[in-house]
């Protein structure tokens, strides 16, 4: 992955919702949704645009690090600006027009690696893994913080609950393990529904289908908010 190419002020259609200006600000021809994330999904690679509170994007181009087929596109076959040209030409032509340095900042930066971390328990002894430390979450699914910031709060009801009712040892003997308890499982279930995101993100995300159902997700989710929370 490399990140750090930022896409200028668009003025015409770019892959998917249009673009244009409002008051002389960059806006996304989209009334319902405003500035928001584009994907240009290619199977094993795959662009991705997400905005930022400026009203410009950031670009993160995904290729596998090597390819069976040396013709395949991957992180090795790149180069030279010659060869991140020709794979923006085949695969995102539409972009190229809003990243005037797209091949340079391709080459700017090394590329790193997309990381999974698992492991049982949370704890030990009088020491707790909170966060990534403790279920490192690829970033496709959008919830790592999210998720961190739930185990700070479930650790400290846990500890508070206990505090009220023992000392301090006591109290944090009995949290650890309950931490680990309750919170393994919802940190296997976010990790592999990341993994998921990603693979739907790279092969599925141009589908009809997908597009429909997210669509279809939305509507459920502005007409039903306490019924249903899409992924």
């Amino acid at each position: 992955m490399r990140r750090g190419a930022t896409v200028l002020p668009p003025r015409s259609r770019c892959g998917g919702p249009g673009v244009g200006e409002r008051d002389g600000k960059p806006v996304l021809l989209n009334a319902s949704r405003g500035h928001g994330l584009h994907s240009w999904p290619r199977g094993n690679l795959m662009l991705i645009a997400q905005p930022n509170v400026d009203a410009t994007y950031t670009t993160s181009l995904w290729l596998p690090f090597a390819a069976e087929d040396p013709a395949r596109p991957s992180w090795a076959t790149m180069r030279t600006p010659q060869d991140v040209r020709r794979l923006f030409s085949e695969h995102f032509p539409d972009t190229r027009q809003f990243l005037p340095s797209f091949a340079e900042d391709v080459l700017s930066a090394h590329p790193g690696a997309l990381k999974t971390v698992r492991c049982s328990p949370y704890h030990h002894e009088r020491t707790v893994l909170l966060g990534d430390a403790a279920h490192t979450l690829v970033p496709f699914f959008g919830q790592g913080i999210n998720y961190s910031f739930e185990d700070v709060r479930c650790f400290f009801e846990i500890l508070d609950r206990n505090l009220a009712e023992v000392d301090v040892d006591t109290a944090l003997r009995g949290t650890l393990p309950e931490f680990t308890r309750l919170r393994k499982p919802a940190g296997d279930a976010i990790t592999d529904l990341s993994l998921a995101m990603g693979a739907q993100l790279k092969r599925h995300s141009a589908t009809a289908g997908f597009q429909a159902r997210a669509v279809l997700e939305r509507r459920l989710h502005e007409r039903h908010p306490d019924l249903y929370i899409p992924l």
